[in-house]
């Protein structure tokens, strides 16, 4: 990504993958990125997992996978310096996306843009969308309602090997069992 970056002369670059989480000290002896910490209840995660045509479909290995990344990334939280960790409740951004996004474009030290919400209409979204179901959204707005869909869509065996699973980090982060 960076040298893609450097040959497009970009200033900057995103990587979305919670993978890359496991690769923070390799990433940090080459770079000084600014990390961006997307908070989101771990069994919605799941849920979209379970619906996703690539990863675990358990909810144990889910819950287990939720669990750890995020243990991963207090880790990094707690040893990169505060200018370059941002943490953001996902709640907040899908019901406030313009406070939010301004938010992170001030601590980014970018000028806001209101592009930023109208991605969906951008060629590489519609593209995106049109190469499978799982990136289906990329072409809708925010949707202000997208969270709390496991306590209607998960069975209650589900809910309860979550819980047991990764409960104490979902309690970390402020979400109720």
């Amino acid at each position: 990504y960076q040298e893609k970056a450097e040959k497009d002369n970009a200033r900057y670059w995103c990587c979305k993958s919670m993978e890359s989480v496991y690769y923070y000290q390799e990433i940090e002896s080459k770079l000084s990125p600014t990390y961006i910490h997307i908070v989101r209840d771990g069994r919605d995660v799941a849920l979209s997992f379970t619906k996703a045509f690539v990863g675990p479909k358990h909810i144990y290995s889910l819950a287990e996978k939720w669990r750890k990344e995020q243990e991963i990334t207090l880790n990094l939280k707690a040893i990169a310096p505060p200018d370059r960790f941002i943490e953001v409740r996902y709640e907040e951004l899908i019901h406030s996306p313009e406070i939010v996004i301004r938010n992170i474009c001030a601590k980014l030290k970018i000028q806001y843009s209101d592009v930023a919400l109208d991605y969906f209409h951008s060629s590489e979204s519609v593209a995106a969308a049109q190469s499978g179901p799982m990136w289906a959204n990329l072409s809708h707005p925010i949707m202000e309602n997208n969270h709390d869909k496991f306590r209607h869509e998960f069975k209650p065996e589900q809910l309860l090997i979550f819980e047991k699973v990764a409960g104490s980090m979902l309690h970390q982060f402020g979400y109720k069992r």
